[in-house]
């Protein structure tokens, strides 16, 4: 009997290390031990194997107007239903939060894909009823394919999400997008700002602009407001809009933001003891 319950046990444990508590689908850690021999499998018999990211589109919305037990019941409800479309073959998976993987061993040409994935978008999307609610939320899907894409799990991951991400850029709903060679330009543009950024912020290259506030009434300024400019040595002036986006997802802006302070602070003192009037400082943080 004790025999028996130390195996239960640790089939328990294997369990719960490989699923996600609680939609029951795999877990992150179950993905990245299975991506071998899953692509090995794939290399031998020469078939395709497609990853499908997968994120629900205004879950955050849910959370926050309706509680995280609705919440709780939009993940659940979405991976029953991300089950259903799967064949016995295919491998799901939750991430976290609201982010979900398909991964579709021999997964056939484009056209097999997109229907799986049209299919599945469609399903998920499909409104829940919630205590007398009807909840309704969009998705989202990126797709990667091995070999044409990648030949490792971490970079197919990484690519289904940057075509994730070109797919919430549309504006119809239940969008998807497939990697391509543009999304890979993107990225490698991406990462050579990140290095780029992260040796401004090293060397605090960037550069503060003040953008007067005038009194309509009295046709005075009243205030300046500090404004980011980053003076690129190849590149020229960038301006915001081309580098904040990068900096954000990076987790550079606390860095920058200092830097604009300091600055912008620096130079209000000494307008200051220069007796010039400006009114108020302005600094977005």
């Amino acid at each position: 009997r004790r025999t028996s319950e130390l195996v239960d046990a640790r089939n328990s444990m294997a369990f719960i290390a490989a699923h996600d508590g609680l939609t029951g689908l795999n877990n992150r850690s179950f993905l990245r031990a299975s991506f071998e021999s899953l692509l090995a499998r794939a290399a031998r018999d020469g078939e395709r194997l497609a990853v499908i990211q997968i994120d629900l589109d205004r879950f955050k919305q849910i959370n926050d107007s309706l509680g995280h037990a609705a919440g709780d019941f939009v993940l659940v409800t979405t991976a029953q239903r991300m089950r259903t479309c799967c064949r016995p073959a295919d491998v799901c998976v939750r991430l976290g939060g609201d982010e979900f993987v398909m991964v579709l061993p021999n997964a056939g040409d484009d056209a097999e894909i997109e229907a799986m994935v049209r299919r599945t978008l469609a399903r998920i999307a499909e409104p829940m009823a919630y205590e007398g609610t009807l909840i309704e939320c969009g998705v989202s899907a990126g797709i990667a394919i091995y070999p044409a894409d990648a030949d490792n799990g971490a970079d197919l991951i990484v690519h289904a999400d940057l075509a994730l991400y070109a797919a919430k850029k549309k504006e119809e709903g239940g969008a998807f997008a497939f990697f391509s060679g543009e999304l890979r330009q993107d990225m490698e543009h991406r990462k050579q700002l990140e290095r780029d950024l992260a040796e401004a912020i090293a060397a605090q290259d960037f550069a503060v602009h003040f953008q007067p506030q005038v009194s309509l009434s009295r046709g005075d300024i009243v205030g300046i407001e500090a404004l980011v400019r980053w003076p690129h040595a190849r590149r020229g002036m960038v301006r915001p809009g081309a580098f904040i986006p990068v900096a954000e997802k990076a987790g550079f802006m606390p860095a920058i933001g200092r830097i604009v302070m300091r600055k912008a602070i620096f130079e209000a003192a000494k307008w200051h003891r220069e007796g010039i009037e400006f009114g108020r400082l302005a600094l977005n943080v």
